[in-house]
């Protein structure tokens, strides 16, 4: 009987190649199905939002990413350090990675293995841009806080403006009186578990505020945030509250405040502003109330600017000194890292949120003032 011949892969270099290369192809597919999957949902669901706004909102954000998220914080709140920021610096190196790839096979005219290393790239792309659909973005398809708290939003006039401006005036002025930031100063980590505390007093008239397994840490991006002008982030990937370390104190339980509204599955920047004052005032401590009321009390003094009240300046004369040099003390740290990159972060965001159904962009900020008018008029 004669003996079978061994196959020796090296006397057929070709087959080496056919797996691998159907891999890639097969991969490919994949990776295109995925994107345009991806982008049909996001279609759909944007033009249903009209007629499935409360589905959205009681089966996406109350169940599905209230669990996730809840998970995530349970897990991650065991890490004292931001695991969102290793994993966005994690992400940065693998799309170097993948810019170097592209640029040595250039170089080498290796052309058709480019067009797989870019489809592998796109296909990375399309897999964050899921999980931050999943994990985020249809938290914007939900109804609006007015319409979940039942607010009258009758349009007001300047003239309503002024007067709520100067009744939170003297809120501020009386928080202000009975507050002490010096306790945070020698322990930076005290601020973000006592902030939370009025969360608990709101849950107790609404389920939604229930806020269990803090997760809010002080970002490692902090220097460059300061530059770029955000004071802080939630990460859509980890759930954590990231808090940018070294911002004005009296602005920080506020912004820690308006993170969590962002864990509990409120997507507006607006919206988050308003849960962060109310929240804010809520706390039992006179210095937390304090952040949340001076934080209000500068966005209103900004939409009078704005709108040219001519009783502007009457108005300002009667804020205490105290009062006046924190908002001088928080507006000019920001100034001070004023440069001319922040512009282009700032489109950036504004495309962002205006491609998430908040058309107004990075303006939305400033529409608390609005909801905080509407509330005090239901309430």
């Amino acid at each position: 009987m004669k003996p079978e011949l061994e196959s020796n892969p090296k006397d057929y270099p070709e087959n080496t190649k056919i797996k691998p290369l159907f891999k890639r192809k097969l991969f490919s597919k994949i990776s295109i199905g995925t994107v345009f999957s991806l982008l049909f949902i996001n279609q759909v669901l944007f033009l249903i939002q009209p007629f499935s706004s409360d589905f959205i909102f009681s089966s996406y954000t109350q169940g599905y990413f209230r669990l996730t998220t809840l998970i995530e914080r349970i897990v991650f709140s065991i890490f004292t350090f931001s695991i969102g920021d290793l994993l966005y610096i994690f992400l940065f190196l693998v799309i170097i990675l993948h810019f170097f790839k592209i640029i040595i096979k250039l170089f080498r005219r290796d052309f058709s293995i480019v067009k797989f290393i870019i489809v592998d790239f796109l296909a990375i792309l399309a897999l964050v841009w899921l999980l931050l659909g999943t994990q985020w973005n249809w938290n914007y398809m939900q109804p609006t806080i007015a319409e979940k708290l039942h607010l009258n939003t009758e349009k007001y006039d300047i003239e309503e403006l002024a007067a709520f401006t100067k009744d939170l005036i003297i809120k501020t002025s009386i928080t202000q009186e009975n507050s002490n930031f010096s306790v945070f100063y020698n322990n930076s980590s005290s601020i973000l578990d006592i902030s939370p505390l009025g969360y608990k007093e709101m849950a107790k008239k609404d389920d939604f505020f229930v806020y269990n397994y803090p997760s809010i840490k002080y970002s490692i991006f902090s220097d460059l945030l300061k530059y770029v002008g955000v004071s802080g982030y939630y990460n859509p990937f980890t759930a954590e509250a990231q808090i940018t370390l070294g911002i004005p104190i009296k602005q920080m339980p506020f912004v820690i405040n308006h993170e969590i509204a962002h864990q509990l599955g409120i997507a507006s920047e607006a919206e988050a502003n308003f849960i962060g004052y109310i929240a804010s005032i809520n706390n039992p401590l006179s210095t937390i109330q304090y952040s949340g009321h001076l934080n209000l009390l500068m966005y209103c003094l900004s939409d009078l600017r704005k709108n040219k009240y001519e009783n502007y300046k009457e108005i300002t004369s009667t804020i205490p000194k105290a009062v006046k040099n924190d908002i001088n003390e928080i507006v000019n740290f920001w100034e001070s890292y004023r440069n001319d990159y922040r512009r282009y972060s700032d489109k950036g965001y504004d495309m962002f949120l205006k491609s998430n159904q908040q058309k107004d962009g990075l303006n939305s900020y400033n529409k608390v003032v609005s909801l905080a008018i509407f509330y005090y008029r239901t309430n």
